[in-house]
């Protein structure tokens, strides 16, 4: 839903254009669409209303994640009562996906300010001031009746999983931490910066942490990961990902189905602003002769 964020607000209208025009009968639901932080009132009004819209559309939401008004320094934040703050804030989000029946939440793991990156022994205490919070926000989204939560591998040091060892040492972690929480893949994502190759090859990420990805983000890639490029021309010809090798390769590391997202960017700049909607109507039938409906 996130390419959606301010295009649409109204959630029947948001239902009716996801499985009405796009096509699609899965979404993941994003807090800018039902936030926690508005009046209890309204979210479960909202939430309400797309039980009832999703119900008459026969659309579900898989899972509920962060969107970008969200992408702060959160778990991540120096000062524990921030983290406490976002703690409580993720919790109410988790209660928000189970009342629309979404069984997962995620986010990014935390997100570091430079200080607290550039330091090795203040990054070590913030990764586990982090786990700590989501230890927390498992037990809050367990309570919820969630069956998992999960964090997304990004691009650089400060906001974690930017290279695939570094990915690998965060799932170490969580792991030895007892939390059921995967890993979302962003076929875009990884440091750009890396000397290694495989920290920006996409089908290298699938080899190395697609067991445990039960959600893929998905737009089309170039080597410079360059933008939110949907599935339709020149981007196909010009980028990485093809839906045929993609399912190959999760299929060969990863027994359970995987969710495939469209995270899909247009600029606030028209003609971009309004062709949402059809490139994402594009890009899905680019992809639906290569999964399950």
């Amino acid at each position: 839903m996130n390419p959606l964020v301010n295009r649409i607000a109204d959630i029947e209208e948001l239902v009716a254009v996801c499985a009405g025009e796009i096509g699609v009968r899965r979404v993941q639901m994003t807090n800018e669409f039902i936030n926690p932080s508005w009046p209890a009132a309204a979210v479960a009004r909202l939430a309400a209303t797309f039980n009832k819209a999703a119900s008459a559309h026969g659309l579900e939401a898989t899972s509920a994640m962060t969107g970008l008004y969200a992408r702060i320094s959160n778990l991540g934040h120096p000062d524990g009562d921030v983290r406490d703050w976002t703690v409580a804030w993720m919790i109410r989000f988790a209660e928000i996906a189970a009342d629309i029946g979404a069984p997962a939440l995620g986010s990014q793991f935390a997100i570091l300010p430079h200080a607290e990156n550039d330091d090795p022994d203040r990054r070590d205490r913030a990764i586990l001031a982090a786990l700590d919070c989501w230890e927390r926000i498992w037990a809050g989204a367990e309570k919820a009746g969630l069956t998992y939560v999960y964090w997304e591998q990004m691009s650089i040091g400060r906001e974690f999983g930017h290279t695939i060892a570094d990915a690998e040492d965060i799932q170490s972690r969580i792991a030895k931490r007892g939390i059921p929480m995967k890993i979302l893949l962003d076929v875009d994502h990884g440091d750009v910066s890396s000397e290694n190759p495989r920290d920006t090859d996409p089908y290298a990420w699938i080899a190395a942490l697609g067991a445990d990805c039960p959600i893929m983000h998905l737009k089309q890639s170039t080597a410079n990961k360059g933008g939110f490029w949907p599935f339709i021309e020149p981007y196909n010809s010009e980028g990485r990902i093809d839906p045929a090798r993609l399912i190959g390769a999760m299929s060969e590391v990863r027994d359970a189905p995987t969710e495939l997202c469209l995270e899909l960017g247009f600029r606030e700049r028209e003609p971009s602003d309004r062709l949402a909607v059809d490139h994402l109507k594009r890009s899905v039938e680019y992809w639906r002769p290569h999964v399950a409906s």
